[in-house]
């Protein structure tokens, strides 16, 4: 546990004409701020969070530190600088972790948000490390006459140059060391340190680069470390090796990403995600619900922006009182009323239960995902998030395009990462972060915590369970019906076994690992209709028909053959196309059956047979037309 030390230091003043008045030329400074006074500091600080009170609280456009850092073979080390003002308002002085580390450890009057400030009055310095060290030789502050709009502009133009150096910086040393992930500007890096606290919830957590990921696996810190030596048992999971909900059944189930603000409000932004790919999941359609998080945030009593909430409470909120459209209640990123959403919702939607996972089982997570995505929440950070899928880590080469540079990552079958997961997650800081707000992130399951999956029924205002599409998208024969019990209204060839891809016609259901059914519907069974059957929905199909046993067979929708189906109509047997349309088809009616056309029913006959209709065939073309 760190603790607060009081030290003692050295202060002397220096005239702006000294050596104290020399400072960066870079994007931490600008070449116009003169540094009036500095002061010596002879501090140094191990494993400790050290506040040093500044004197006569001054008045400054900018403050700078020198000195140096040391730190430790750990990878999870860290150290920070912040400058706080008389408000408590804080400021990034200072960040070193070992992506950004330099072999002497040396700084030199760097100020990182403080090269331009709106002229603050401040009080003291605060020193944070973790196996690191920190010596503090001197300060610098500088005063202006500029007006505070001035600064504060100055102090914009200045963070996005900073973050593009830090982002540079951040992949060449990502290259040099062969790294998983790439970097970039986005949003969330832009944020001043007192944005970050309000989106954190009061404290920043370092994040080692992770606010600046764009594409790739982030590994956590350590992690690599802990597999190398064997610490993660579950590395050649028996399971299918990757599993994405934003590509299944060759559609993405995933709704857009948002973006929390300044709230701590990523536990609202992890539970509505969840349900709104749910809701999708639920009735087989990509219906994308835009739910608020805003009702969970004012309504829920599960927290706030300013110290973050429960998950467990927030989903309890959901399912007891359901919920609503954003249109209803918009997202303000702030505490807003509960009385400000509007009266009557257009929609309220209620899963039938939730429940705590209680794990750090690598397979009985991936169990979990088959069905639907899930809430997780990533413990050093106090940071919730939406997980979607994973991949397992392999060797090869991967390629991904940045926003200026194409890129290679390149991982060696000796790579100590091999074999182990990175889990997919969907974020809620923009979609600037990451691939459209999603990312992979390889960690360690001891730093999961709070892992909640939804189940059971989806209860809506305006959607029933007969609003659920049961469909044979590809006509294999197996029928997909979303992540609930099969409809009674699936048609009653359709097997139990749902199909695992319903993109593809030669995969079948999933096995218990996740893995696809290999089938070849070319050669399987014939679809026999020995009974009054109907056709009123969309169909594809790869198997062959035959309608027997005096049984009527009709068509009132579209109904697309692959592959040379044929349907074959035996004796006392009739097809009908009743305002619908057979593509693609091979006719066999046999002698004494029948074959009638109503309401502009369309047969569409296979043009690589020849169309023959035997001797004793019925033809009743009301209103239609075969070609």
């Amino acid at each position: 546990m760190k603790i607060k030390l009081v030290l003692m230091f050295f202060l002397i003043f220096f005239n702006s004409n000294d050596a104290c008045s020399q400072y960066l030329s870079n994007v931490f400074t600008f070449n116009d701020t003169e540094i009036q006074n500095c002061f010596i500091l002879n501090v140094s600080i191990s494993e400790a969070d050290t506040v040093i009170a500044l004197p006569h609280n001054p008045v400054v456009s900018g403050f700078f530190v020198s000195g140096s850092t040391s730190l430790s073979d750990n990878p999870d080390s860290y150290a920070r600088i912040t400058l706080a003002d008389v408000h408590n308002k804080e400021y990034l002085v200072y960040e070193i972790y070992p992506l950004l580390f330099e072999s002497n450890g040396s700084f030199s009057k760097i100020g990182l948000e403080t090269a331009s400030l709106e002229n603050i009055q401040v009080k003291s310095i605060k020193i944070e490390t973790k196996n690191a060290s920190v010596s503090l030789d001197s300060a610098f502050y500088s005063y202006n006459n500029k007006s505070v709009e001035d600064n504060l502009s100055s102090a914009i133009t200045n963070r996005k140059s900073q973050c593009e150096y830090i982002a540079n910086r951040l992949n060449q040393r990502l290259i040099d060391d062969n790294k998983t992930w790439r970097a970039g500007v986005t949003f969330i890096s832009q944020m001043t340190y007192e944005e970050k606290k309000e989106m954190f919830g009061g404290i920043v957590p370092i994040l080692y680069g992770f606010e600046y990921y764009k594409k790739g696996i982030f590994v956590y810190p350590g992690y690599e470390e802990m597999v190398s030596n064997g610490s993660n048992t579950n590395s050649r999971s028996n399971y299918v090796p990757e599993w994405d909900w934003r590509n299944r059944h060759g559609k993405n189930w995933m709704t857009p990403a948002k973006d929390q603000g300044r709230c701590a409000s990523c536990w609202a932004f992890s539970t509505i995600g969840a349900f709104e790919s749910y809701i999708n999941l639920y009735y087989n359609n990509l219906l994308y619900f835009d739910l608020s998080e805003q009702d969970v945030i004012s309504c829920g009593n599960a927290g706030d922006c300013q110290s973050g909430g429960y998950l467990s409470k927030a989903l309890r909120y959901l399912k007891q009182s359901g919920a609503i459209p954003e249109s209803c209640f918009g997202y303000t990123a702030a505490n807003n009323d509960c009385n400000n959403k509007c009266d009557n919702p257009s929609d309220r939607l209620f899963f039938k239960r939730y429940s705590n996972a209680y794990t750090t089982d690598e397979d009985s997570i991936k169990r979990m995902l088959f069905k639907s995505p899930i809430c997780f929440g990533i413990h050093p950070w106090s940071h919730f998030v939406v997980l979607a899928g994973y991949k397992q880590i392999q060797s090869g080469e991967y390629y991904f395009t940045n926003t200026h540079h194409h890129d290679t990552i390149s991982i060696s079958s000796n790579n100590p990462l091999v074999g182990h997961p990175a889990w997919l997650i969907k974020n809620s800081w923009g979609d600037d972060w990451g691939d459209d707000g999603f990312g992979y992130v390889a960690i360690s399951l001891a730093d999961a915590y709070s892992i909640y999956k939804l189940s059971g029924i989806v209860t809506s205002n305006v959607l029933s369970n007969n609003d659920i599409v049961c469909e044979d998208a590809d006509g294999d024969g197996y029928y997909n019906w979303g992540i609930g019990d099969k409809p009674s209204f699936c048609p009653q060839w359709a097997s139990g076994e749902e199909d695992g891809d319903d993109s593809d016609y030669t995969k079948g259901p999933l096995d218990a690992y996740g893995f696809l059914q290999d089938i070849n519907p070319d050669e399987s069974d014939t679809i026999y209709i020995n009974s009054d059957t109907t056709y009123s929905l969309r169909q594809y199909s790869h198997r062959h028909f035959l309608v027997s046993n005096n049984a009527t067979f009709t068509i009132s929708n579209k109904l697309t053959c692959y592959q040379g189906v044929s349907i074959t109509i035996e004796s006392g047997s009739t097809l009908v196309v009743s305002g619908g349309e057979v593509e693609n088809v091979i006719l066999k009616p046999l002698s004494g059956s029948r074959i009638i056309l109503l309401d502009g029913g369309h047969i569409i006959h296979n043009d690589a047979i020849n169309f023959h209709i035997p001797i004793g065939v019925k033809m009743d073309v009301n209103s239609g037309m075969i070609e």
